[in-house]
Order: structure tokens, then sequence, then C-alpha cells
């Protein structure tokens, strides 16, 4: 089952379950060493793609606390940002020209609210990115699998391209139901002069 081309291609043990290179170890798997057959049958498929499930469903636990992060890093942003704007004080009793006290409690929060919330921001959508790019591609192994019973999904499309397939196709389809609204229209007219 070895490929013949110079890019690496994924594929699926139906033992261990787990992933591995074809190109680096061949038609073996090199955490079990059992031999990947070349197509496989429902009872290789079910208990594969329940298991690819758990995995999406298990990173998908990990994706939500990532978007935890995400809004707190926007909570702690937006207080950070208030407490910069409660830091404007007048310059002196006499002086009413307000400028940023940089001795003020308020200050000191909005430091520590700013520095936390964008730490706090970059590292959940960083790990929320990571972990939706994790479960886009287990979704499309989990399809390949189901739809050609084999167990080399290859490389997961970009997201520019499904989003694009999407769109034409609901196009085509919106299309399709517009002609077929207007040949009814037609020949519901048709009836009528008949009559």
């Amino acid at each position: 089952m070895k490929k013949e081309s110079t890019t690496p291609s994924r594929g699926y043990c139906p033992d261990c379950k787990k992933s591995f290179d074809y190109h680096k170890h061949g038609d073996t798997c090199p955490f079990c060493g059992k031999k990947i057959p070349e197509t496989i049958d429902q009872e290789i498929r079910t208990p594969l793609v329940q298991s690819l499930h758990r995995e999406a469903n298990r990173i998908g636990d990990k994706r939500d606390g990532a978007m935890s992060f995400l809004v707190l890093g926007a909570i702690f942003l937006i207080v950070g940002i208030i407490f910069v704007s409660l830091s404007y004080k007048p310059i002196s009793a006499t002086n009413t020209t307000k400028a940023i006290r940089f001795d003020s409690l308020e200050f000191v929060i909005s430091l520590l609210g700013i520095v936390i919330g964008g730490a706090s921001f970059l590292y959940g959508l960083v790990r929320a990115i990571l972990f939706t790019r994790k479960i886009r591609v287990l979704h499309h192994d989990i399809a390949y699998i189901n739809s050609k019973m084999r167990l080399d999904p290859g490389p997961t499309p970009l997201l520019v391209s499904e989003v694009y397939s999407n769109l034409s196709l609901r196009l085509k389809n919106y299309l399709l139901i517009k002609k077929v609204e207007r040949e009814n229209k037609s020949a519901a007219k048709g009836k009528e002069g008949k009559e």
C-alpha cells in the first residue's frame, strides 16, 4: 500500500487507531507493527470512526477551554482600558489639565488588566485556532473513511476551498430551485390558458 508520490500521505492503523505517515513507514503501522489493508470493511470502519469521533470530541473540549481564555482575556482587556481612562487625573489642585498619573492605583490596575488580558486573549486565540484545525482534519478523515472505505485520507483541503465549494454548491442548488419554480409557473399558466 506504499504510495508512489513524493508527498507525505497520512493513514490510520485499524488496530491501534493512530495516524502515521505512509512514506516513512510503508504499509506497516510503526506503533503496533500490523500490516495496513488496502480497503476496509464495516467491522474495521466502525470502531475506527468511533475512535476518531471520540478524539474530535476530546479536542473540542480543549477548544472550548481555549475559548474561555479568549473571553476572559477580552474581559480583562476591557477592564484595563476602562482603568486607563480612570487614570487620567488633574495635574495639580490648581491646574485642571488631565494627564495619566503613573503613580495612581488605576494605572497599575489598567497595566495588569491589559497585560493579563492580552496574554490570555492571545493564548486562547492561538489554541482555539490550532484545535479547530485538528477538528477539521479529523472530520475530513472521518468523512473520507466513511465514503471510500480506505484508511489513507490524504491532506485536508484548505478552508478557503471548502468555503468556495460549499458556496458554489448552494448557488447551483439555488439556481436549480429557481429554474424549477419558473417551469412550474409556466406550466401552471399553460393549464390556466387551456381552461
